[in-house]
């Protein structure tokens, strides 16, 4: 016997699934769309925080080089013991007046 064919679908049946499988198709890729864009967003700010970082560290290190070379002209260097002691003393003071 030939299968039932009263279990295939209408065609108005048959197209309102093709309508639902669309705007499923479509939400998903409208989602992808704001995924992408999220992401771009995402690595120009990582990107930015890079570029901040490394210019906050080469400035750190500007301005340790500069503190040392005052060091060495002002207390003839932070690395001897007897200036270290010195230099501490007087950072204190200068910190707690």
């Amino acid at each position: 016997m030939a299968p039932d064919r009263a279990a295939a679908a209408s065609p108005e049946d048959t197209a309102a699934e093709l309508n639902e499988i669309t705007a499923t198709v479509n939400r998903a890729s409208s989602g992808a769309s704001q995924a992408s864009n999220v992401v771009q967003a995402t690595r120009g700010n990582a990107e930015s925080s890079g570029v901040v970082v490394r210019d906050t560290v080469t400035a750190m290190d500007a301005i340790e080089k500069s503190a040392r070379e005052k060091c060495e002209i002002c207390c003839g260097g932070f690395n001897r013991p007897t200036n270290r002691e010195r230099i501490k003393r007087k950072l204190w003071a200068s910190a707690t007046d």
